[in-house]
């Protein structure tokens, strides 16, 4: 297998964004700093782990591997992580569990295969998961990759409880002015119910979104240049313009 570097990127949010980067990633290809962004070309990806046996047991880094097919082979190998905070899956009685963010080049990925990866701290390849087909359907749900206790089976849940600072990340990676269903408004309904507020409408978050800021552009003309997001946006206030743009 080749080995893959894992490269961090900085947090980036948008309340009405259009492309910043467009270019599909070629064969073999890491995503560089610059490259790691939230634009229409590119969307967010959660992963958890057990944590009985969770991703960072004795210092262990997470990675994400898209190839052509179940069994693997050479093609692009999307890296770029970062961690964005912890919170509770499921019934609520798994606390501390470690979720990681990635964006990644949704043409891209779209349809291939996606395996989660594990490193150790000096980012040599320890194991990795089975594959799960990244399809539109999958891609469209927004849920959390969970991945088993084995290191080897994920499954797709929502979040029963979270730190409201980790919500603020994961309305960070949509687009509000883009109705696009994987990076836009078109997914806020899905992000909403996997991460913020649960089927009867109550929030699942522990604090407050308006306690939390993420950055923008000062204007649109800015889109195109990722060194002008430094403008600073309420997250809640980011949360209600989302919530206005689907009615």
């Amino acid at each position: 297998m080749k080995k893959v570097k894992v490269l961090f990127y900085s947090m980036v949010g948008a309340l009405c964004a259009t492309a910043v980067l467009g270019a599909s990633l070629e064969k073999g290809q890491d995503l560089r700093v610059a490259d790691a962004t939230v634009s229409t070309a590119y969307m967010r990806v959660w992963i958890t782990s057990d944590p009985a046996d969770p991703i960072s047991k004795d210092g262990g880094l997470p990675g994400l591997w898209f190839h052509p097919n179940s069994s693997g082979g050479e093609d692009v190998h999307v890296t770029a992580h970062d961690s964005s905070g912890y919170g509770e899956w499921d019934n609520g009685q798994e606390s501390n569990r470690p979720y990681y963010y990635f964006d990644v080049p949704t043409a891209t990925v779209l349809g291939s295969y996606m395996t989660i990866q594990r490193f150790s701290p000096t980012w040599e390849w320890w194991n990795q998961s089975d594959s799960i087909q990244f399809t539109e359907e999958v891609a469209q749900r927004q849920k959390v990759f969970d991945l088993w206790s084995d290191q080897k089976k994920i499954t797709q849940g929502e979040v029963a409880s979270v730190d409201a600072g980790m919500a603020a990340h994961a309305l960070e990676g949509l687009l509000t002015c883009s109705d696009s269903v994987y990076n836009g408004y078109g997914a806020f309904a899905n992000i909403n119910t996997t991460f913020i507020k649960d089927g009867s409408g109550n929030w699942k978050t522990t604090g407050n979104l308006s306690d939390h800021t993420i950055y923008d552009y000062a204007s649109v003309s800015d889109y195109g240049d990722p060194s002008k997001k430094t403008t600073p946006v309420n997250a809640y206030a980011k949360y209600l313009a989302l919530s206005a743009m689907i009615g």
